[in-house]
């Protein structure tokens, strides 16, 4: 049953993410049960004013009497944190919803822009906290703070077996958040090892918060990377979420769409992309885009295919780069080393500022030993938004394979 106390939603934004947010606040507030008494709080980081009027439309087309609570930010105080490319100052919202939310609410539900709530996130909202700090599902790919990718500091501490959450989808104790000073110890965190951090916010979160996060069940956060469970290194893990996996594929709370590919681009492919674009379209932002959606088991036959066509053009010990949503870290494709492209240490570097910093990248992982660059479908539209260096691919590299799958160059070619 619903609490009594209002149910906080937090989410945050910059202009370029504006659409995405009436999605994921459209798919929360209609799923949500008719006596939970929601309170919207939403964190501005630079939203067009036309945009702003029209997310207070959606949110109450979606849950009639419910309004939005703004929040603006002090962008300067997070100015000197790394953004480039899709990591822009909106990454770091999550540092500041204990000050969005007024004291008088001691939790809150925040949730990243690139998910779609399937359950009623009340359910969520009364999970106890048991003196943590935090709620949060365990990351599919950093499952462990030791783990490649985790915290710098900690891969080799006494914490290294501590679980790694991912910070799509989260429950803050907001008591405990403000005693304890947390958002001031993570920013700290973030400029001490500005230069060696792989997934920014959600590093530093995890390294500040270690042993204090309780773990929810994982059908709160349904990441992408679930679908491409095959190519996960070996592990306990693994073999723990084979378990699970087709129940969370089938009943999900939240799909989050972790990755460079999202619903909103043009090619990507995912068993919820069609009820997304519905729930786009319900918001009050339509779209001419053809969905993508396909029946879950038609999407992993096809996601099987894929990776016969690329062991078919990648000899068996080569090393191949992949463009796609599949790909954030390190991983094994049909048998074959795969390094997401671009590439910051060890994981994926987000996508390119342009054509230039692409081909620069290419280059670079190029006499680093990648091998072949492959795009999967999810990807193809690179080689229209950037056609520079879609261009400088084929005057110099020939094309092994082109289907309605896979693109692949051979680089040694």
């Amino acid at each position: 049953m619903p609490s009594a106390e209002p149910l906080v939603l937090v989410c945050g934004a910059d202009d370029a993410y504006a659409m995405p947010l009436a999605v994921t606040l459209h798919s929360a507030l209609v799923n949500l049960h008719q006596d939970c008494d929601p309170v919207v709080y939403l964190i501005d980081g630079g939203i067009d004013p036309e945009r702003r009027g029209k997310l207070e439309k959606t949110v109450d087309k979606a849950r009639p009497g419910v309004t939005i609570r703004w929040y603006e930010p002090d962008m300067a105080r997070l100015e000197d944190l790394w953004v480039s490319g899709h990591v822009t100052a909106a990454t770091y919202f999550t540092l500041l919803i204990a000050e969005a939310v007024p004291p008088s609410f001691e939790r809150a539900i925040y949730l990243d822009s690139d998910v779609l709530v399937e359950a009623d996130l009340s359910e969520l909202w009364n999970v106890p906290f048991e003196g943590k700090a935090l709620l949060a599902v365990q990351d599919y790919l950093i499952p462990f703070l030791g783990w490649p990718g985790g915290p710098v500091n900690l891969r080799e501490s006494p914490q290294a077996n501590n679980p790694y959450f991912n910070a799509g989808v989260l429950v803050l104790n907001l008591a405990r958040w403000r005693a304890k000073g947390i958002a001031g110890r993570v920013l700290a965190y973030l400029r001490e090892h500005a230069d060696k951090l792989t997934f920014r916010d959600q590093e530093g979160l995890n390294a500040v918060l270690s042993g204090d996060v309780g773990l929810i069940d994982p059908r709160w956060n349904v990441a992408t990377s679930l679908l491409w469970l095959e190519r996960w290194p070996e592990s306990s893990f693994k073999e723990r979420m084979k378990d699970s996996r087709e129940v969370l594929l089938e009943e999900p709370g939240i799909w989050h769409f972790t990755g460079p590919s999202k619903p909103w681009h043009d090619g990507f492919t995912h068993p919820a992309r069609d009820r997304w674009q519905r729930h786009r379209e319900q918001a009050g932002w339509p779209t001419s885009q053809v969905a993508g959606g396909t029946d879950l088991s038609e999407w992993l036959e096809e996601r099987t295919l894929a990776d016969r066509e690329i062991a078919a053009v990648v000899p068996e010990g080569a090393t191949l780069l992949l463009v796609g949503d599949s790909c954030l870290l390190p991983q094994s494709v049909a048998g074959r080393r795969a390094l997401p492209f671009p590439e910051i240490g060890g994981a994926h570097g987000g996508n390119p500022d342009g054509d230039d910093a692409a081909i620069r990248e290419l280059d670079r992982m190029r006499h680093c030993g990648g091998d072949f660059i492959v795009f999967e479908r999810s990807a193809f539209w690179w080689l229209d938004y950037y056609r520079g260096f879609a261009d400088h691919l084929r005057a110099r590299y020939p094309c092994v394979r082109k289907s309605d799958r896979i693109l692949a160059f051979d680089l040694g070619g």
